[in-house]
C-alpha cells in the first residue's frame, strides 16, 4: 500500500503553508474517487486565503506607517531649515526668503500638518510644494533648499501611491481570523487527510492502483515543499508584534 510522505507543515512559513495547501486541494480534486477526502482541506482553503490576505496587509500597514514616519521627517527637516534662517542677521535676503517659504507652510499647517490624517497630510503637502514651486523658486534658490523640498516632494508621492495601491481591503478583511490561529485546525484536518487517502486502498480495493497513482502525484507535491521546510523557522504560535 502506497503512502504519503511525512512533512511538518507547521514549520512552513504562512505563504508557503497556504500555498501547500493549495496544491495539494488541487492536484486531488481532480481525481473523483477522493472527493470525500480532500472536502474539509477543499473548505479551509478560502478561509486559509483570506486570511493570509490580512497577514500581508497587516506588514503593509506597518510599511505605510514607515513610509509615513519618513515623509514627516522630510517635512520637518525642510521646515526647520526654514526657520533657521529667518535668524540670518548675517544675510537679510536669507531673512526675507525665510519668510516668503514659511507663509506657504504656514497656511498649510506649520507645526500641526504631522498630526494630520494620512489623506491631509498628503494634500498638504502637496500644496505646500507646489505653491513654493509656482510662486517662492527664487526665495527656494537663494536658500539653496530645492533638494530638501524635492525630498519631500518623493517621500509624499511615494506614500500617497503605496497607500492608494491598498484599496478597501482592510476594511474587507477586519473579521478575518489570524492565520497563526487557523494552523492548529488546518493541521489536525491535513493528518485526517492523509489517513483517509491512504486507507482509501483498502476501502476500495478495485482502485487501489488509481489511489496508489494519486498518492504519488501528491507525494512529489510534497517533496517540494520539503526542501522548505528544513530551512524554515517553526511558525509562529503568538501573534506579531504589532
Amino acid at each position: 500500500m502506497n503512502e504519503l510522505k511525512s512533512i511538518n507543515i507547521s514549520r512552513l512559513s504562512s505563504g508557503d503553508y497556504y500555498q501547500f495547501i493549495e496544491n495539494i486541494v488541487t492536484i486531488v480534486v481532480q481525481q473523483p474517487l477522493a472527493a470525500g477526502v480532500i472536502a474539509t482541506l477543499q473548505a479551509d482553503q478560502p478561509v486559509l486565503l483570506n486570511s493570509y490576505k490580512k497577514e500581508v496587509l497587516t506588514i503593509e500597514t506597518q510599511q505605510i506607517v514607515d513610509m509615513d514616519k519618513k515623509r514627516d521627517r522630510a517635512y520637518m527637516k525642510f521646515k526647520s531649515l526654514v526657520d533657521g534662517y529667518a535668524y540670518d542677521d548675517e544675510t537679510p535676503a536669507n531673512i526675507e526668503a525665510s519668510k516668503k517659504l514659511y507663509t506657504f507652510i504656514k497656511q498649510h499647517g506649520a507645526g500641526h500638518l504631522t498630526s494630520f490624517d494620512y489623506n491631509k497630510e498628503t494634500a498638504s503637502i502637496s500644496s505646500i510644494v507646489g505653491d513654493i514651486n509656482a510662486h517662492a523658486a527664487a526665495d527656494l534658490a537663494t536658500l539653496n533648499l530645492g533638494s530638501a523640498l524635492t525630498y519631500l516632494k518623493v517621500r509624499n508621492e511615494e506614500f500617497k501611491d503605496f497607500y492608494a495601491s491598498r484599496g478597501d481591503a482592510a476594511g474587507i478583511l477586519a473579521n478575518v481570523a489570524p492565520f497563526y490561529k487557523l494552523r492548529k485546525e488546518v493541521n489536525v484536518h491535513y493528518k485526517t487527510f492523509v489517513n483517509d487517502l491512504e486507507s482509501l486502498q483498502r476501502f476500495i480495493p478495485a482502485s487501489a492502483a488509481t489511489i496508489a497513482d494519486l498518492i504519488t502525484r501528491v507525494n512529489v507535491e510534497i517533496d517540494k515543499f520539503r526542501l522548505l521546510v528544513t530551512s524554515t523557522p517553526d511558525a509562529p504560535v503568538t501573534p506579531p508584534t504589532p
